[in-house]
């Protein structure tokens, strides 16, 4: 069976599905991922999905473009599925950033490097 899931507004996941348990975790999953519809910070619609790879390394997120406050995916090392980790402010190159290691520092500065 075909299953269709509308992950943002101009995109529309298609799958083939062999079950209803398989559709259900499917589509679980993929509102995990795409159900980020509104920003956690300013309430804006006005979203863009984000991926990145400094050092080899991928980021995945969902970045609000009024705001520039991140919803961050962090991602299984055995399966490679992301999960949520949430909103976080938009990194301030000039210290005053509530970012607080050095790996997340570098993941915000090449986020910004992105708008």
């Amino acid at each position: 069976m075909e299953l269709s899931f509308d992950a943002t507004s101009k995109c529309r996941l298609t799958v083939d599905v062999s079950d209803v348990k398989q559709a259900f975790e499917f589509l679980a999953y993929a509102e995990t991922v795409f159900g980020v519809d509104q920003c956690g910070n300013c309430s804006s619609s006005n979203l863009k999905l984000d991926h990145r790879q400094p050092q080899g390394y991928d980021y995945y997120s969902v970045v609000c473009k009024d705001c520039r406050h991140e919803f961050k995916f962090g991602q299984v090392k055995e399966s490679g599925q992301l999960f949520q980790k949430g909103w976080e402010p938009p990194y301030e190159s000039d210290g005053d950033s509530t970012q607080s290691s050095d790996d997340e520092r570098e993941t915000a500065q090449t986020a910004s490097s992105t708008f």
